[in-house]
């Protein structure tokens, strides 16, 4: 009866987890997650916002700079008389004067000269612009990196979970064994407690790997812009995209990895901004046009109640003298913010050399580790099919059994983890060089 009753729970529960896998969810590629983040991740559309209003700001920046200032102003009111005296008498008149007074003049400008400092704030629009770009696409590296990261733990716990029902199943079905065994007197209850302890703990270590498939779910779900009842089931074609990296190590050679870009736009920054400084130690030369209608003429004692009207054409020159003394330290800084930005530049191009090569090591130590886990599966599983077979013929003893049976979930687990560490080296490499 209790032989029985072990039979049917061992039915049960693999019945209970190949429902559960038929029903894990929609199959989602890496790939897919990928490109639903570039479009649905919200830190991504607030730095595609910033590219934008740069890019409004280099129009702007290029308006002002290349088109005329055009000026009008206009006044109307009410002139009262005049009235004068004598500065060392008594003596005292009045004038009357025409009470309506009215005013417009228009005024074209545009400077043909400044130094380059029109066109060093054009060219500074246009970096920033550049640095815009290159910080999305910094943030867009970052963002994906975690999505790798999160889909790789998504499938690991995936694959633990299958390993873990795997085991639950053969523990239960060894249950069922050993107390047919105990039945007939050839086991003892205590080798029975033990296997129950072992699928206590089973069961408890699937608890804690279905909780972290949750939390890496929604995490997906969150940052990719997914809907949030989404159930993912990952797949495995990133581990062929893995393996055909690997055999392609050290390509891209010509790409730039996006933190160089940021340093080389950053020095060119750093020189426009001198520029500007050196600028504004020179003159500037404009072309100005303006002409004024006003009336009452008042330049007389006696005024006269008519309206006049003039014009000009002509150079406007514009010099600070101030600038001399004033300028000169901001130049200074400007040099040394230069310097610095171009040693910041190698310093970072140096570290990205060094993360490309130690990351080469890494794939290379993580394809022989991998290598090496596969072939421990294939020994702890012959060593658990020989226990296994000693184990029936009572040529073993239970805990050879129970050693056997945690070295075969050990190498199941080792091998998932040595895969998906393969695969997360390869992805970290694309992601130093920015290709990812």
């Amino acid at each position: 009866m209790i032989r029985f009753f072990y039979a049917l729970l061992f039915v049960l529960v693999a019945t209970f987890f190949s429902v559960g896998a038929a029903a894990q969810g929609v199959v989602v590629s890496l790939d897919e997650v990928l490109a639903a983040a570039d479009s649905g991740n919200a830190q991504l559309q607030a730095a595609r916002t910033a590219v934008a209003a740069s890019a409004e700001s280099l129009k702007s920046a290029r308006r002002s700079a290349y088109t005329p200032d055009f000026s009008f102003n206009a006044s109307i009111g009410y002139l009262g008389n005049g009235y004068g005296w004598g500065r060392d008498s008594n003596y005292s008149f009045s004038v009357r004067m025409p009470h309506f007074s009215a005013g417009f003049g228009v005024e074209a400008q545009q400077v043909v000269y400044a130094g380059g400092a029109l066109a060093a704030a054009v060219e500074q629009a246009r970096l920033a612009g550049q640095l815009a770009e290159l910080d999305y696409e910094r943030q867009r590296q970052d963002v994906r990196l975690r999505l790798v990261c999160l889909y790789l733990d998504l499938y690991r716990s995936m694959r633990q979970l299958e390993i873990y029902d795997s085991n639950i199943a053969l523990c239960v079905r060894l249950i069922a064994d050993i107390t047919a065994k105990r039945e007939q007197g050839t086991a003892l209850k205590n080798d029975l407690t033990r296997y129950e302890l072992q699928l206590a703990n089973l069961r408890m270590q699937r608890s804690t790997v279905e909780n972290d498939l949750a939390i890496a779910n929604h995490s997906i779900t969150t940052l990719a812009g997914l809907p949030a009842d989404m159930q993912i089931t990952p797949d495995s074609s990133f581990l062929t995209h893995g393996l055909v990296s690997a055999n392609a190590v050290g390509g891209d050679g010509d790409a730039r990895p996006v933190a160089v870009r940021v340093a080389d736009a950053q020095v060119e920054m750093a020189s426009v901004r001198e520029r500007r400084t050196r600028a504004a130690m020179l003159p500037y030369l404009s072309v100005v046009a303006h002409d004024e209608l006003t009336g009452p003429v008042t330049i007389d004692i006696t005024p006269y109640n008519v309206n006049y009207n003039y014009w000009f054409v002509g150079l406007s020159l514009n010099y600070s003298f101030s600038s001399l003394w004033k300028t000169n330290r901001q130049l200074r800084s400007s040099k040394l913010e230069k310097r610095q930005s171009q040693y910041e530049r190698q310093a970072t191009e140096q570290a990205t050399g060094l993360a490309i090569d130690e990351a080469n090591i890494r794939i290379a130590e993580a394809h022989e580790n991998l290598q090496t886990k596969e072939k421990g599966l294939l020994l702890a599983q012959e060593n658990y099919a020989l226990v296994a077979n000693r184990f029936a013929a009572d040529l073993a003893l239970l805990l050879d059994m129970l050693d056997a049976s945690n070295q075969k979930l050990a190498a199941e687990l080792d091998l998932v983890n040595a895969r998906l560490s393969l695969a997360y080296r390869l992805y970290m490499l694309e992601y130093i060089k920015g290709t990812l």
